[in-house]
């Protein structure tokens, strides 16, 4: 445990300080004349110098060197230099990671990035196929020499030799890892190269049937709660929660939320097929919004330091999701997840309502159908209630798959 001992650190008072117990684990003793700087006293008697500094509410704690190797004095001039950089904004645990992403290979960097994630042997499995098949020629090159016009011409060669699907899949693998490696590097990397196929990314022809699955929904979650921004955390799972289009949850707007009635409303000029639509809150979604009320900061729900006022690009965040919980999705996936929980959880009519479709065209029956206030409020809370039920550990409560029957649901058996 952290001791609370203030003295002048001299080589007299380290080789008189007792060794801990192995069952007090570390102990400390911080030094008089510098705050922060300390020595660190291990169980099996070694001793190392060290400072630590409080950076936008986080410890940060710089490992110095050694007692024996590194004197008093010395280590104490360290400690002043360190803190310099700190005053100037510079982390030196930054520099470190740092340092070591830009000296990294591609597959120095896969190797950490399988070693720092949890995912399972298929995914594994899949992702050495997809760099052995593509980018073997890759492994030892620095990671950070990965140019957006080599990743934009070795794109084209997969799609030529080994389909658009395979290509796709590849430089998904590629993006995360490379963003594994800003991660380490706190963002004092080059851009991601991947961001070069902007414009040349092809579609494979047909409408995308990617939802995050049930198994990885969990997954999914608990890395979108360790994510730091709260604004971007709370972005991803209104997502999840109501199923709005990108845009929709991005633009939103104070005037258009109504707390006390519960209701949020989508614009015509936002909606994709320009009908003004009105939600219900769910008890879930009503928590995120009145969470984002009591740290509002403009007109938006999710507020942003551009022009624009909003939060606009959450890519950055998804990258970091996906690193996390090794799921990879687009915000359009999280769409279709909310829709094919919500298929299973009430009636088509609802869905349709809820996704605000359009009910021009083959579906005559659909435009006939108005539904009730009450009927609106109660699909959305049937649908946040299965996606609350899927996001419970497995044997946690009482839990019911999503494709059980409707009348499961309501409480009756199978």
């Amino acid at each position: 445990m952290e001791g609370l001992r203030r003295e002048k650190l001299t080589k007299s008072l380290i080789d008189s300080l007792p060794t801990p117990a192995p069952e007090d684990g570390e102990d400390y003793v911080w030094d008089t004349e510098i705050n922060g700087f300390g020595l660190r006293l291990y169980p099996s008697g070694a001793k190392t110098f060290i400072y630590r500094r409080r950076v936008k509410g986080r410890k940060e704690n710089v490992k110095i060197g050694k007692y024996g190797v590194w004197t008093p004095d010395a280590a104490r001039k360290e400690a002043r230099e360190i803190a310099v950089k700190f005053d100037k904004g510079v982390s030196v645990n930054t520099e470190k990671r740092t340092a070591r992403a830009r000296g990294a290979t591609l597959d120095d960097m896969f190797a950490d990035y399988l070693s720092s994630h949890d995912l399972r042997p298929n995914t594994v499995k899949t992702y050495k196929g997809d760099l052995k098949n593509h980018l073997s020629d890759w492994g030892r090159v620095p990671i950070k020499d990965i140019a957006g016009d080599m990743v934009v011409a070795r794109y084209k060669k997969i799609c030529k030799e080994s389909g658009t699907p395979a290509a796709n899949k590849c430089m998904r693998v590629l993006r995360a890892i490379y963003s594994f490696a800003e991660g380490l590097a706190e963002g004092n990397f080059p851009r991601n190269p991947v961001k070069a196929l902007k414009g040349v990314w092809r579609d494979v022809g047909k409408r995308r049937q990617t939802i995050i699955k049930n198994a990885d929904l969990l997954t999914w979650y608990k890395a979108v709660q360790e994510i730091d921004n709260p604004i971007v955390r709370d972005y991803f799972e209104l997502l999840l929660y109501t199923g709005l289009r990108r845009e929709e949850a991005l633009r939103l707007e104070w005037r258009a939320v109504d707390l006390d009635a519960r209701t949020f409303t989508v614009s015509k000029e936002r909606a994709k097929n320009k009908q003004e639509h009105t939600r219900y809150m769910s008890r879930q979604a009503a928590k995120i919004l009145q969470r984002r009320w009591d740290n509002k900061e403009n007109g938006y729900v999710f507020p942003g330091d551009g022009e624009a006022g909003h939060f606009r690009d959450p890519h950055k965040q998804m990258e970091i999701v996906m690193e996390k919980s090794g799921v990879m999705f687009c915000l359009h996936d999280v769409r279709r997840t909310y829709a094919t929980i919500g298929a299973d959880t009430v009636p088509h009519s609802q869905i349709k309502y809820l996704l605000n479709h359009s009910t021009k065209g083959g579906d005559v029956t659909a435009g006939y159908i108005v539904l009730s206030t009450e009927r609106k409020m109660e699909c959305e809370q049937r649908v946040a209630d299965a996606i609350d039920n899927l996001l419970r550990p497995q044997g946690e409560g009482n839990v019911i798959p999503i494709g059980a029957s409707k009348k499961a649901r309501k409480g009756g058996k199978p």
